[in-house]
């Protein structure tokens, strides 16, 4: 007997505009399961804020399906609204999208419902919806790059061919939609089903009564899933197609953003609203030889959406590396690594200040302070060049401090919770190390610690890595500091992590994926440790093979254990890793899979794993902090 239960769960959310009269809001909509209507729900509205929701009112939907609510309230109130059939509560299925883009007719099935817990994965409890701007807000905008409500198919962005095609590097998330909504399907018909998927994706013991919870749990904890049964109970219904051939390694959703310019993306850093700012080492389009050192900055919204008239070109940019910053008042920084420059952004894209003549800078970070931190590598072909740190004290580009001591080809940095800047030295291959520097007075630089160092920063460059063909391209890579003021670096030459402790400086090294060749690196707000691989294991076919992706926990007695690794096959060579205020993780793909060492090809733009790392609060000040 087929189960005719719903628990509706949608959300009407925008920008909290103070200030603005109440007025009378309407909201109409379809309730659909298994493609056919559902009747006579019971609806209530929500309105929700940071901590918790309140209800509003409540109505129910006739014979077919069909549902309006009225109310008063704010413009810009966070709204959202369950819907559950008396008779049958396990099924749930759910929609999110902006107070003030309602419109007339919305539809409501097992496809919004996946959208809505992915999207929101880390807003949801239980079956309430809440938290902090602009996170929540940009996680219901990502709603619609997976579903359009106002039929209830997936949408334009997430069936694109980058996303929802048969090539080879599709992200298959159109796949994976459609394989989700089709779990919610199989529970329509069957009690034994439903039962089945609550006792799978119960986590810690907590029980689930509902798809929603279900899905949920799936969107939350993707890489502790039984994965096959899970796909099992999926095809059981084949009311969305097409989907996924075989059960995937993990139940990501992964959307890959190409417009805007990307060219080469080396590093990317997100303002306040949650829009990225990204640099391009070469011009456009993406893959184009021979390449030319990129003169374009990306910026896209937290929906992977061009904005400020992106590409913006600018002599002010020349062939950008990795140096990417975002300061306290959302302006965008790029470094030049070719060019020497330096420049300011503001909010609509306008260039505001430059300053030409720097010697290589790569990294780039704000301290607490309004100072910019710059790590200057150096002429590349000289190894005699150590290269050098400056800052530029308030953000003021004609107020530089140098210092250069501790210093070796430095290549990123970052801000401990005491304004100290952690410098990872590149060097020559083997010589890679850490130096802690202190800005005193504003007028000098000291040395804290130098020559921090692990067998992990000093691993020679193996043969056959197009990278090791350039000496100034060693080991360390990006430094990144956990709340408790600790550095961890990724190191291109191996598989693992170095660990420093913040006061003693004892730097100890811990394993990711065996295939990782760690670059990009974040901590999210839960101190887990996210580390994106350059390439796999470079030597043979495996080159051109998509890189890994490695969490490792970064706090409690479990510190340093690797807890599991995952992929896409839109994934290149990574370098660039950076977490949102939504909780996604966003990753650059750099280099194409076909360079070579005699040919570089640029990669072809940003991907957004969905919904996966506890939030962080944007721009990245210093340590993390929990969005």
């Amino acid at each position: 007997m087929q189960i005719r239960t719903l628990f509706l769960s949608f959300i009407i959310l925008s920008y909290s505009f103070l200030g603005f009269a109440s007025e009378l809001v309407s909201i109409s909509g379809r309730v659909a399961l298994q493609k056919k209507q559902l009747s006579f729900a019971q609806i209530k509205l929500f309105k929700t804020g940071e901590k918790k929701s309140t209800l509003l009112c409540t109505t129910k939907a006739d014979c077919k399906g069909h549902f309006s609510l009225n109310f008063e309230e704010n413009e810009g109130s966070l709204l959202y609204v369950l819907a559950q059939d008396p008779q049958h509560p396990e099924l749930v299925v759910s929609l999110a999208f902006e107070h003030n883009s309602l419109c007339n007719s919305v539809v409501i099935n097992e496809v919004t419902t996946v959208a809505t817990a992915y999207a929101l994965a880390q807003f949801i409890h239980n079956n309430s919806i809440f938290g902090s701007y602009p996170g929540l807000c940009n996680g219901v905008r990502t709603i619609q790059n997976l579903v359009d409500i106002k039929t209830g198919k997936p949408a334009s962005v997430v069936s694109n061919q980058e996303n929802g095609s048969t090539k080879p590097r599709s992200t298959r998330a159109l796949q994976t939609v459609n394989t989700l909504a089709n779990i919610i399907s199989a529970c329509a018909v069957s009690k034994s089903v439903c039962k089945k998927l609550f006792l799978l994706t119960a986590h810690n013991d907590c029980a689930v009564h509902t798809t929603f919870q279900a899905v949920h749990n799936i969107a939350r904890y993707p890489f502790t899933q039984d994965n096959q049964e899970l796909f099992s109970i999926a095809q059981k219904s084949n009311c969305f197609n097409p989907m996924l051939n075989v059960a995937p390694e993990a139940w990501l959703l992964a959307l890959h953003f190409v417009d805007g310019g990307f060219s080469a993306p080396g590093r990317m850093a997100f303002d306040g609203c949650g829009n990225v700012w990204n640099n391009n080492n070469f011009m456009p389009p993406a893959g184009s030889l021979p390449n030319f050192p990129g003169r374009q900055v990306t910026v896209v919204n937290n929906q992977g959406e061009p904005i400020l008239g992106s590409p913006i070109f600018s002599d002010a940019v020349f062939g950008s590396g990795y140096g990417t910053a975002v300061d306290a008042c959302n302006n965008g920084w790029i470094g030049s690594y070719e060019g020497g420059q330096i420049a300011q952004f503001n909010t609509k894209g306008q260039l505001i200040q430059q300053i030409d003549g720097q010697n290589h800078p790569m990294g780039m970070a704000f301290d607490q302070c309004g100072n910019l931190w710059v790590a200057n590598m150096g002429d590349p072909t000289d190894p005699l060049d150590f290269g050098s740190v400056s800052v530029f004290l308030d953000g003021d580009l004609t107020k530089q401090i140098n210092h250069s001591n501790g210093i070796h080809k430095p290549f990123s940095l970052a801000i401990d919770e005491q304004g100290r800047c952690w410098v990872a030295n590149s060097g020559f291959a083997p010589v890679g190390s850490v130096t802690v520097l202190k800005l005193k007075n504003n007028s000098t630089i000291s040395v804290v610690k130098k020559d921090i160092t692990s067998p992990a920063l000093n691993t020679p460059i193996q043969p056959g890595l197009p990278l090791g063909l350039w000496g100034e391209f060693a080991s360390p890579k990006t430094i990144a500091i956990d709340k408790k003021g600790n550095a961890w670096i990724s190191s291109l030459e191996i598989d693992k992590i170095t660990f420093i402790q913040g006061d003693t400086f004892v730097a100890t090294d811990y394993s990711v994926d065996p295939r990782s060749r760690g670059w990009g690196m974040a901590i999210d707000g839960n101190n887990l440790i996210w580390v994106a691989s350059f390439t796999n294991p470079p030597l043979g076919p495996l080159f051109k093979k998509p890189p890994v992706i490695s969490v490792v926990q970064g706090k409690g007695n479990n510190l340093g254990t690797f807890l599991y690794s995952f992929s896409n096959p839109s994934l290149q060579h990574l370098t660039g890793l950076q977490l949102d205020s939504a909780g996604n993780v966003w990753v650059a793909n750099n280099w194409s899979l076909e360079t070579t060492p005699e040919q570089i090809i640029g990669g072809d733009g940003l991907v957004q794993f969905i919904g996966i790392a506890t939030p962080v609060t944007t721009p990245i000040i210093g340590v993390p902090v929990k969005g």
